[in-house]
């Protein structure tokens, strides 16, 4: 895919685009975190449409290329390591999404399979009984390798729990000053509860970075950016009717 960086509309909307598609991405890994400390297990239905295929990128898989597209080769520092961060979270969330499926399906199966092979059955002579030794010895460490595909969920989540509190400060940072892009602005818009949880205590400080608080920084004719300060009226807005602001208030 070419992009053409240069193109301010078309920056706009890649920037847009990495916000879009890093409040949904994280909304779902934390969704499935929070199961996981529930149940115990993760459903590997959702992390692969999180991932999604060559044909339909997820929005993760779709995270990491436009972070790329963006940063990777800007002189920026803090823009290389949230590209890199963005990449290790989406090749930690594949490693997730495979030993999910391995410790709920091939470590099932092999139980099942040890239970009709060997259970109740009795050999007829001494190679059969050598021959059934083996598979059994070969089915009970292979059942071993499978469980332990269990123990990486609890590695995986607290990796990509740590690449998470990389990132939050990283988009803040490279957010910085970007409060006139109109697009962003719009799909903010009635969002504000997801991307705070999934900013998970950078909130604030990534409305800051963006200069909505800031008297010198445009906002356009955008009225609705008040809610994104938790309710605080943006100095940068025209004075809202009052049928408006009891709606931002309400949100």
């Amino acid at each position: 895919m070419t992009v053409n960086i240069g193109n301010s509309g078309t920056l706009s909307r890649m920037e847009c685009q990495l916000v879009r598609d890093f409040n949904a991405s994280i909304n779902v890994l934390m969704e499935q975190f929070e199961r996981f400390w529930r149940s115990g297990t993760l459903s590997h239905p959702a992390l692969s449409e999180l991932i999604g295929v060559f044909e339909n990128r997820g929005s993760l898989w779709r995270l990491k290329d436009v972070g790329h597209l963006l940063f990777s080769k800007t002189d920026d520092p803090a823009g290389q390591l949230l590209d890199r961060t963005l990449g290790a979270i989406y090749h930690e969330t594949i490693k997730l999404m495979e030993a999910t499926y391995q410790s709920q399906h091939y470590a099932s199966a092999c139980r099942t399979f040890m239970e009709r092979s060997f259970t109740g059955r009795e050999t007829v002579s001494e190679a059969e009984s050598t021959a059934r030794q083996e598979l059994e010895q070969a089915s009970e460490r292979l059942l071993d390798v499978l469980e332990e595909c269990a123990d990486d969920l609890n590695y995986g989540i607290r990796r990509l729990n740590e690449l998470l509190e990389i990132a939050r400060p990283l988009l803040c940072i490279c957010y910085a000053g970007k409060g006139s892009n109109q697009m962003l602005i719009r799909y903010l818009d009635g969002r504000r509860k997801i991307f705070e949880r999934v900013m998970d205590g950078h909130y604030e400080e990534f409305i800051n970075a963006l200069g909505w608080e800031d008297e010198s920084s445009p906002i356009g004719e955008h009225r609705f950016a008040s809610r994104f300060a938790g309710g605080r009226e943006c100095r940068n807005c025209p004075a809202a009717p009052e049928a408006e602001k009891q709606s931002i208030q309400n949100n």
